[in-house]
């Protein structure tokens, strides 16, 4: 935002919820947002910024136990998959997420810390999540060599900034776009994405 010359104030609330705001103007911005048809009508899209690819999260040691090779296989398993409520994990999930059998084994809750306590409680057996966004959470909350990742592909694809119809305007969003294509030419998006790639948890 400094690149844009754009000052902002930050709130962490759920991202359900935050998505709920910038519908209805209540708030202007948000970051690390999948493209769909639904968001396009209430939000405006930046360029993309970065990639964003889900994985299944599972207690440190246990992913060579977790016998799944594609989504599909959770179906009529024994596994018990955390998600967040709101967030968008690929075609293949929307579509297997309406069928009863896939159903059963999700679990959905408000927010990533929901699903850590219940997987370390034993609740779960993973859940899915960001890689940067459960690298942040495991170094704000200093769990390190608690997860791991398990090989599991999810979903992958560019990520957006969204700004509120109601709120905000195209100058603005161009204004945005402008700091990115910047920063994405001078090589600070690549360092900033560079810093969350270690891949040990």
């Amino acid at each position: 935002m400094a690149e844009a010359k754009l000052t902002f104030t930050t709130a962490e609330i759920p991202w359900k919820t935050h998505l709920h705001f910038i519908k209805t103007g209540k708030m202007d911005l948000a970051m690390g947002a999948s493209w769909s048809e639904e968001r396009g009508e209430f939000a405006y899209f930046s360029y993309p910024y970065r990639k964003e690819t889900v994985k299944l999260f599972v207690k440190n040691g246990n992913a060579k136990h977790i016998q799944l090779r594609t989504l599909s296989d959770l179906t009529g398993s024994q596994y018990k998959l955390g998600v967040e409520s709101g967030y968008y994990y690929g075609k293949d999930y929307e579509k297997l997420i309406n069928t009863p059998g896939f159903f059963a084994n999700i679990s959905e809750v408000i927010d990533l810390e929901q699903n850590v306590n219940l997987l370390l409680k034993g609740y779960l057996d993973g859940f899915l999540v960001d890689p940067y966004t459960m690298k942040s959470f495991i170094k704000k909350y200093q769990m390190e060599n608690q997860f791991e990742q398990h090989p599991l592909d999810i979903y992958s694809a560019d990520i957006f900034i969204i700004l509120s119809k109601q709120t905000s305007d195209v100058e603005t969003l161009n204004k945005i776009n402008n700091a990115i294509v910047t920063l994405s030419d001078n090589g600070e998006l690549k360092k900033i994405s560079s810093k969350w790639e270690d891949s040990r948890y």
